[in-house]
């Protein structure tokens, strides 16, 4: 092989070579582009994170104790509970009592 053939092969090889180089220069560029969109949007996000820690961290540990909405959940409870209890009540008795009331009048009768 001679010179003018070593040029000719490595002319060849470049032409080949070069748009494969464009692309994958391109394709780095873009990569680095959505790496740094990622990395400000991480850095937002802890952001975020710390400032609800914070949050968190002052209001836990929530017991019920602590709790300043105590009375109101309990009067809620109750109300439910009584409520239900009422209409438990009403509809066991209104059977019970026709029932009653019915062997009762058939007795009298």
């Amino acid at each position: 092989m001679n010179r003018a053939d070593e040029d000719k092969t490595r002319q060849i090889f470049t032409d080949l070579i070069a748009p494969h180089l464009v692309q994958t220069a391109s394709d780095i560029k873009q990569t680095n582009i959505a790496l740094l969109n990622i990395e400000k949007g991480i850095k937002e996000m802890n952001g975020t994170v710390a400032r609800n820690s914070k949050i968190i961290g002052e209001n836990l540990p929530h017991r019920e104790d602590l709790c300043p909405k105590k009375k109101v959940i309990e009067d809620i409870r109750d109300n439910m509970v009584s409520r239900k209890a009422v209409v438990r009540a009403i509809i066991i008795g209104i059977p019970l009592a026709g029932a009653i009331f019915g062997i009762i009048s058939h007795f009298l009768k």
